[in-house]
């Protein structure tokens, strides 16, 4: 095992497979060397995928066309910050670009965990005992007023018949969510539910802001290390969480080998907004095109900061008008025949 395993700078990048590498790669170790250490590193069904690509690396293949041959035999995780050394060609500028984007994408999922994990508790609380309701209390009411032949009013009925179909419905919707956490990680599905992602109100416009931030973040430190645009584009894209946001961008590198600007092959694309291939455009036009680009992911983060104010401020009223408007319905539609029953007994 080489002996930057144990150099401090490298402790501190540790969960990092392409930083570690950078790092030996500082130290004049051989492609093989470093990616065998990797497979003792990580070991598991990581390790069979590693070797096999130190056995290309042997055989004389680079590192991307290593990892091009066996990224399939990689965990996903790993996978996807391998690339980002694979894609690039100059870790020292890749990774720094790679792990801020990381640590942006971090502290944002942080931070709307930490926003949405009391709506989310008190949401799933409140399905628990509209079930409970539907199951065991509901049917008690409406055998009473069918004993007594009551005429219900039509807001009765209408609870009556959603607690018959709620508990499917809840259970519909549990599967579901299952279901779209195991697709999330099918490489082919993950964008369609990046895409349905973004078309809900609000946060899908935080996940918007989150990608184009990282997209411009990565684009910026590829650019200004001096590489060209569709090289710069692929290598941004494979440090993407946004998968669909990926896909674009290789389809906006392939446009640009083909001979269009970065910014006129970024505004025929409906997945990049306009002001962000503005910028570009602009950047290219003035020769400063990094700045241009870390001037877009300065303007995407003071939007993601923005609109997790408002969502800070949003949620509690909202929840509380839906739990207070949900509880008020039970009670007025359960009650009221019981008033009228009342009412005629005396």
């Amino acid at each position: 095992m080489p002996d930057s395993l144990n150099n401090p700078i490298s402790s501190g990048w540790s969960d990092d497979p392409a930083a570690r590498m950078a790092l030996w790669m500082d130290q004049r170790l051989p492609l093989p060397q470093m990616l065998r250490a990797l497979a003792e590193d990580h070991g598991g069904r990581a390790a069979p995928g590693l070797r096999a690509m130190a056995d290309r690396a042997e055989a004389g293949d680079d590192l991307a066309e290593a990892f091009r041959a066996t990224s399939g035999q990689l965990p996903r995780e790993l996978r996807r910050q391998l690339a980002v050394a694979a894609e690039s060609g100059n870790l020292r500028t890749a990774i720094p670009a790679a792990a801020g984007a990381r640590v942006t994408g971090r502290g944002l999922a942080t931070e709307g965990l930490a926003i949405l994990g009391y709506p989310a508790a008190v949401a799933a609380a409140v399905a628990l005992i509209l079930l409970l309701f539907s199951l065991f209390l509901i049917p008690q009411f409406e055998s009473i007023f069918s004993d007594f032949g009551l005429d219900l009013p039509a807001l009765t009925e209408v609870v009556i018949a959603g607690s018959r179909v709620l508990p499917v419905a809840l259970a519909v919707t549990a599967c579901l969510l299952v279901a779209a956490a195991v697709l999330w990680r099918v490489p082919v599905v993950d964008r369609w539910l990046h895409w349905l992602a973004t078309a809900v109100p609000l946060f899908g416009r935080l996940w918007s802001c989150f990608g184009h931030q990282s997209f411009s973040q990565l684009l910026a430190a590829y650019t200004a290390a001096g590489m060209q645009g569709a090289d710069a584009l692929r290598a941004a894209a494979a440090g993407l969480s946004d998968q669909n946001l990926a896909h674009a961008a290789r389809t906006v590198a392939a446009r640009c080998e083909a001979g269009a600007g970065m910014g006129e092959a970024m505004a025929h694309s409906r997945h990049f907004e306009r002001s962000l291939s503005s910028l570009v455009q602009w950047g290219e036009q003035h020769g400063d095109l990094p700045a241009a680009l870390a001037e877009a992911a300065a303007g995407y983060q003071s939007q993601m900061q923005n609109l997790l104010t408002l969502v800070r401020r949003v949620t509690p009223p909202a929840l509380f008008t839906v739990v207070a408007g949900t509880v008020l319905v039970m009670v007025v539609s359960l009650f009221l025949p019981l008033v009228s029953l009342i009412q005629n007994l005396a």
